[in-house]
């Protein structure tokens, strides 16, 4: 929904616009909203009392506003306690507040194109989260508290600097797309295989040498009918062979089953709570495991492909972007 202004004779250019319409007797009923251009270098304090916002982007416009970004989140978004859909995308945001994990009825969060490095441990209250978007951040590592979110169906962290996949993304049983393109990720846990419902997997551009004999169990990668269901393209696989991935999972279970002595590297770190913090626990850096779990029983098709071939796969160089480049866009959902 967009504004409808009270009496466009009154309008000052220079003056925020919602600011402007505060005097709309509506305005309180405002369900969707989007603000851009000066409202978001400093969002007027009406924004927090419309209580009934279910969707709010404070993303800003491509072309026309780039150079007005938020640089933090203002606290009292948490005031908006209706929200389910929330958009923060392509700002200069360093941290997310505590106090915006209070939203318990956020479905999707996008937080993609941003300057992020962490998120706060509260973030695991939003357990009603569907969505979360972190592309093209500066994350070392899925923040751990993102793993707790168990009604999680779609998690976008491509281009970042992640080098690792804990044991613990095997939580994420309700996981339909995970899109890790663009990283620095070499290894990957065998508990990736307990995500069954992954429809949609990105994994290219990459350090990948093996994947887990799990692998296999992701039946509902299927090339044939989606076409960017799968992606292992830039990585330099050896175990299976190139040739072997590119045939699907069908191809890579019976090459373990053949192969029962292959060597695989996994993670070997997982996340633990206790109950002042979570912790990560690992004994090295990356672990060599010889993994030998069964029941690899799987269907259908896929293609290694190439980042390139995706639509809406384009990479965003950060130098760039905090210069008011160009933003690059992810699969969305």
């Amino acid at each position: 929904m967009d504004y409808a202004f009270t009496d466009p004779s009154k309008i000052t250019p220079k003056q925020p616009r919602l600011l402007r319409e505060s005097n709309d007797p509506n305005i309180r009923r405002y369900k969707h909203l989007k603000l851009s251009g000066r409202d978001l270098l400093d969002p007027p304090d009406i924004l927090f009392e419309l209580t009934k916002l279910e969707f709010l982007d404070l993303s800003p416009e491509r072309e026309t506003s780039l150079h007005f970004k938020l640089m933090e989140v203002p606290r009292q978004l948490s005031r908006l306690q209706n929200l389910t859909v929330l958009c923060l995308g392509t700002n200069e945001l360093k941290e997310i507040p505590a106090e915006l994990c209070g939203l318990a009825k956020l479905e999707r969060l996008v937080l993609s194109n941003n300057l992020l490095t962490h998120l706060p441990k509260e973030f695991r209250q939003l357990q009603r989260l569907q969505s979360l978007h972190l592309a093209n951040n500066f994350f070392e590592e899925i923040p751990r508290t993102v793993f707790f979110l168990k009604n999680l169906e779609f998690l976008d962290a491509s281009d970042n600097k992640i080098s690792r996949l804990p044991r613990d993304v095997g939580n994420l049983v309700k996981l339909h797309t995970l899109l890790l393109y663009l990283n620095l990720l070499t290894t990957l846990p065998e508990e990736l295989g307990n995500c069954v419902n992954l429809r949609t997997l990105w994994l290219g551009m990459n350090r990948l040498v093996s994947l887990p004999r799990s692998f296999g169990r992701l039946n509902f990668l299927d090339w044939a009918e989606q076409p960017i269901s799968s992606n292992l393209g830039g990585n330099p696989l050896e175990t299976p062979p190139i040739e072997i991935c590119q045939e699907g999972p069908r191809a890579i279970a019976e090459f373990f089953d053949e192969n029962p002595g292959a060597v695989t590297y996994t993670t070997g770190f997982k996340v633990k709570e206790d109950e002042k913090e979570m912790e990560r626990a690992h004994t090295d850096d990356e672990v060599l495991a010889l993994s030998s779990s069964g029941d690899l029983g799987s269907s259908g098709t896929w293609s290694l492909g190439s980042t390139q071939s995706f639509p809406g796969a384009v990479s965003v160089d950060k130098r760039a972007r905090a210069g008011g480049g160009r933003v690059g866009a992810t699969l969305g959902h």
